[in-house]
């Protein structure tokens, strides 16, 4: 077996570096999630309210589409509805990706 691969500098040794940060990361993030979750909805709130107030009030292109401002207010309204299914789904989310990283089936 090739040593060099796995020397600081090499692509691999790199790539491995990155993937070990992602996955601290998503650890992170779940830890924070658990610890405060209301804060977590919170934050999303604001962000989705941020979002909101940027975007113009306008009539959708098509008859039966619906503009992002409405799509941002309709997952406002359900976070503010369901915020503990908002969580699992998020953790949920986090977990798959952390799976993922560990088996190698996805990239950083």
């Amino acid at each position: 077996m090739d040593t060099d691969i796995m020397m600081p500098g090499s692509l691999i040794f790199e790539s491995l570096q990155k993937t070990q940060k992602r996955i601290e990361e998503i650890d992170y993030s779940l830890a924070e999630v658990d610890k405060n979750p209301g804060k977590y909805i919170q934050d999303k709130l604001n962000k989705l309210e941020e979002d909101i107030a940027k975007l113009p009030d306008r009539k959708p292109k098509h008859k039966n589409n619906i503009t992002m401002k409405e799509h941002l207010q309709n997952i406002k309204k359900d976070v503010v509805l369901n915020p503990d299914k908002y969580i699992n789904d998020y953790k949920s989310k986090l977990l798959l990706i952390r799976k993922e990283l560990e088996n190698g089936s996805r990239d950083i």
